[in-house]
């Protein structure tokens, strides 16, 4: 295989965006549950994005994997033009960091390597 053949095959990741349903279930400040469901853009990550966001600094053990994760992948706004920091990822309500690390997973086929 020749790296044009790899290429065409998608061995070089494209970075656009795609378009991905969630659904949130929260709880109000009332006690009730208010279940929401709206499209957040997902970022397809290349492998040196993905060693970037993974890589430990030893001057920051309290860095979160997860939110440096969504910040890198998760967009939001009508065409994704909106984008979350780590500090505004770190600070999500956790079941909605769960939901958008999971989106983020499956567009990425990450944890899968039947589906890489």
């Amino acid at each position: 295989m020749n790296l044009n053949e790899l290429k065409e095959k998608g061995g070089i990741v494209d970075a656009a965006l795609v378009k991905k349903p969630v659904t949130w279930t929260r709880i109000a400040e009332d006690g009730q549950s208010e279940t929401l469901s709206f499209d957040v853009f997902i970022k397809r990550l290349s492998f040196g994005v993905m060693e970037r966001v993974m890589k430990v600094d030893p001057s920051d053990p309290e860095r979160s994997l997860t939110a440096a994760l969504i910040a890198e992948g998760v967009r939001f706004g009508d065409s994704g033009e909106e984008e979350i920091s780590y500090v505004d990822a770190f600070q999500l309500q956790p079941g909605l960091a769960r939901v958008l690390s999971i989106a983020v997973k499956e567009v990425n086929r990450a944890g899968d390597p039947s589906k890489n």
